[in-house]
């Protein structure tokens, strides 16, 4: 894929444990992750960007700021 979009709350493994696992391994680790999460306090915002998520994005927020931030994730991908 060219782009993940997860939850950080998924049945089985947590969101901040998957993107840990993708970007540690040699197909995944260059493929931008975006979380998707209603978890919105700061402390989450740094797991995130520790595990290697790009975008910690809000449930809350606009659906046109989501899009720009997988717009700027696919072109920065296909101009490196």
């Amino acid at each position: 894929p060219n782009l993940i979009l997860m939850d950080i709350n998924l049945p089985d493994i947590s969101g901040w444990d998957l993107s840990c696992r993708l970007k540690h391994h040699p197909i995944t680790k260059d493929i931008p992750i975006i979380a998707v999460t209603s978890l919105t306090m700061q402390k989450n915002y740094e797991r995130s960007q520790q595990v290697g998520i790009d975008v910690h994005f809000s449930k809350t927020a606009h659906r046109n700021e989501l899009l720009r931030h997988m717009e700027a994730l696919l072109n920065n991908k296909h101009t490196a």
